[in-house]
């Protein structure tokens, strides 16, 4: 976990907090590190949905126990979902990733999603040898199935999509704050690493943690290309 690997620290306290070791604030800190309205996370989720994809279409192509008609179909299976789930907004607050959602979107997907244009996109960038007739055909006649396995695919990507947003979160400095922190409540200024695709920020926050109610709060404070800028 990225988490672990805490890189030039400063706490003024005795121990970690335990917020450090929290994965879903790692998350939700790497989808709302934007500067002027550009995400760090946009081109990154396709880079994973087809790092994915690629990863199973190799396995299918090298599998010595399918034929060539099953792993045609297993191909057809494992992308013909790709355009439709690039398209799909991720949402910053995570709201994405709820079941309910899942199933709303496995019922809207239509083998209409795939277009000539998809399809010949598809086959290109997978490397598949398969006609679009048959391509086409495969996906129109299995269309239940397909709809009804598209949420539990959907789901499958973003636990993956979600585990490397966290390997991409490290603490870059953290310090309890001690003017504002008084008994039960500890405050802490929190300054986050984003590295996504070759591209770094610095994210400054203010942490707040109530003993009391057992609540804690994040607050983004300033988003920088440059620590030096915060």
């Amino acid at each position: 976990m990225a988490m672990l690997a805490i890189a030039l620290m400063t706490v003024s306290c005795e121990r970690e907090p335990e917020f450090v070791e929290d994965e879903s604030w790692d998350v939700w800190v790497a989808l709302n590190s934007e500067i002027d309205g550009i995400g760090t996370w946009g081109t990154f989720h396709q880079n994973v949905l087809e790092a994915l994809v690629q990863e199973e279409v190799a396995s299918i192509k090298n599998s010595n126990e399918l034929t060539d008609i099953e792993k045609n179909e297993r191909l057809i299976m494992a992308t013909c979902y790709y355009w439709s789930f690039n398209r799909y907004p991720v949402n910053s607050d995570g709201d994405f990733i709820s079941y309910d959602d899942l199933k709303n979107w496995g019922r809207d997907w239509e083998a209409s999603d795939i277009s000539s244009w998809e399809y010949n996109n598809i086959v290109e960038k997978f490397g598949l040898d398969i006609t679009e007739d048959e391509y086409m055909y495969y996906v129109n006649a299995n269309e239940a199935t397909l709809k009804e396995r598209a949420p539990y695919r959907w789901s499958y990507y973003v636990n993956n999509f979600i585990n490397e947003l966290r390997k991409a979160v490290t603490v870059y400095e953290l310090e309890k704050d001690k003017r504002q922190t008084k008994k039960g409540i500890a405050v802490y200024n929190v300054t986050y690493q984003v590295a996504i695709d070759g591209d770094t920020r610095y994210v400054q926050c203010r942490v707040l943690i109530n003993d009391m109610t057992d609540e804690s709060e994040i607050q983004i404070k300033n988003i920088a290309e440059y620590q030096l800028d915060l």
